[in-house]
Formats: structure tokens, sequence, C-alpha cells
């Protein structure tokens, strides 16, 4: 993988630990998670059914939900979903008139909204922003 893709994918892991180590943390995704609009949800389970996950475990969606949302910083959110990828699946797994195509198109900062909703969470938490898990970085 590249690396900008590898990066990704460790942050995206050690979110994961975050969120089964805080339990004040997992409530508040919680809580943000039970916040979202159908539609979006649908988009969700949609997206993880896509990605080979079961849809039926509440915990395991909560949980990737919100490390897919902040495996990188809010502004590259709609990037990663809708160029990554994702706009072929996104493009066809709906009728162009369903709730989710609409929500999508009505929306075109869908990501980047849940993304800053979810690194304001994440930074009370743990002081962390969306994408940055590592408080350094390495020299060019």
């Amino acid at each position: 993988s590249p690396e900008d893709l590898r990066r990704k994918f460790i942050v995206h892991e050690g979110l994961h630990g975050i969120f089964f180590a805080d339990s004040d943390y997992r409530d508040a995704v919680a809580a943000e998670w039970a916040s979202l609009e159908e539609t979006e949800k649908e988009f969700w389970y949609a997206f993880l059914r896509w990605m080979v996950y079961s849809i039926d475990d509440d915990y395991l969606v909560v949980n990737e939900y919100q490390a897919y949302m902040l495996q990188q910083a809010p502004e590259e959110a709609e990037s990663y979903f809708r160029s990554h990828g994702g706009t072929i699946w996104i493009e066809n797994a709906w009728d162009s008139e369903s709730s989710v195509a609409r929500h999508l198109t009505d929306h075109p900062d869908f990501f980047t909204e849940s993304a800053r909703n979810m690194e304001a969470i994440l930074k009370q938490f743990s002081g962390f922003s969306g994408g940055h898990l590592f408080r350094m970085d390495r020299a060019d």
C-alpha cells in the first residue's frame, strides 16, 4: 500500500484501541452515532456491509464508524469516501432517487461535517486530532 494509505490504516487501528480502552469516549461516540439521521446510518450500514463487516453487531458498527471517520483529517474525509474507490460503489449502491443518494447530493460536505463532529469528541477525550495519533512525524 502507498505510505499515505498505510498511515490511515495504522491510525484506524489505533482508534480502535482508544475506543476499546476509554468507556467515556466510547459512550460519546455511541451518542453521536445515535444522533445521526436514519439516512446517514443507512449509508454507513451499506458501506460497512460492502466492506464485509457484520452490521448486526452495534458495537462493531459504531467502532468502525468512528475509525473510518477519524483515520484522516476531517478536511480529507470527502476525498477519501468520494474519490478513493468510494465513488464507484457510492454511484452504484443506490438508485439516484433514493434517500441516501439525495442526501449525499444535497450535503456535499456530509463526510467533512461528520468527521469534524467526531474529531471534537476525539480531542475532548484523548487530545488527538483526526488522522493524527502520532506526536512525531518523520523528518524529510
